[in-house]
């Protein structure tokens, strides 16, 4: 793997393949150790140098004690290819430590955005005030055609507070274009498990709403399936298509609910929607 111990650094434009450290299966592409501040874009994480072949490692980006990060980017050329990741408990990008940015990837599909190349999770985020995505169409990460769910904010899978992390503006199921299914399979129940307090699903602002559709399994679950978990308290799910595809009108329903709160475990005073028209999620299809 490449391994980063210090902070400041730049990984850019590499191919990086079939890396499984045997001792610890989150580090295998890129495993940022310590240090913060560090820009990796621009690169195949789990792909050949074409970005259409599989050859995972056993996590994609793993930031470990390190925050400050930025994966990807609002450009074309700092989009990076995250595909195949998927050893154990891999995934595409696991992130213990806050205030990363997450932009302008390509999580579990080829370089095109309309095939599946399965990483385990898409993304699992166990720190705080981490950014998914951003309102602009540069911003935008697709996270399609994982093994398990595109995105988990887990409160018990890393040591650190999971609260005040922002998803928005991302197509979660579709395909790039955001007009055809590229299923996450969800073997965890849904496509976004919200495991954790205090978290943003969408926005109110213009390009803030995600598109979760398509997906096996639910669109939102809020709450845990198993285990001993703080409760997922006060989460706010506004403005996304959960359901349709981009446009807003064509079905493309998640094959159970469109949000289910309180999955097997607490979860409370969580808003879904809100009082405005810019609030509201469109949530139809769903079956």
């Amino acid at each position: 793997a490449l391994s980063k111990n210090g902070g400041n650094s730049v990984v850019r434009g590499l191919v990086i393949n079939r890396f499984a450290p045997a001792a610890n299966q989150q580090g295998g592409g890129v495993y940022i150790r310590t240090g913060g501040n560090n820009l990796i874009e621009g690169n195949y994480i789990g792909t050949d140098v074409t970005g259409t072949l599989p050859l995972g490692n056993s996590s994609g980006v793993w930031i470990g004690g390190s925050g400050g990060n930025r994966v990807g980017g609002t450009t074309l050329a700092a989009r990076n290819i995250i595909a195949d990741n998927k050893a154990g408990n891999g995934a595409g990008i696991w992130t213990v430590n806050p205030n990363n940015v997450i932009q302008g990837n390509y999580i579990g599909t080829d370089v095109t955005g309309t095939v599946a190349l399965p990483n385990g999770f898409g993304l699992v985020i166990t720190g705080s005030n981490n950014l998914i995505g951003g309102t602009t169409a540069g911003a935008r990460n697709l996270i399609s055609g994982n093994r398990d769910a595109a995105l988990e904010i887990c409160a018990n899978c890393g040591a650190f507070p999971t609260t005040g992390n922002v998803v928005q503006g991302n197509y979660i199921g579709t395909d790039a274009g955001g007009a055809n299914a590229l299923p996450n399979i969800d073997n965890f129940g849904g496509a976004v498990l919200v495991r954790a307090a205090g978290n943003t699903i969408g926005g109110t602002a213009p390009g803030a709403g995600n598109v979760i559709a398509g997906n096996n399994g639910s669109g939102v679950v809020i709450g845990m399936l198993f285990g001993n978990v703080p409760p997922a308290n006060n989460n706010l799910v506004a403005g996304n298509l959960i359901g349709t595809a981009a446009d807003g009108v064509t079905p493309m329903g998640n094959t159970r609910h469109g949000v289910h709160i309180g999955f097997f475990s607490p979860a409370s005073q969580n808003t879904i929607g809100g009082t405005t028209a810019s609030a509201a999620n469109t949530i139809a299809n769903n079956r």
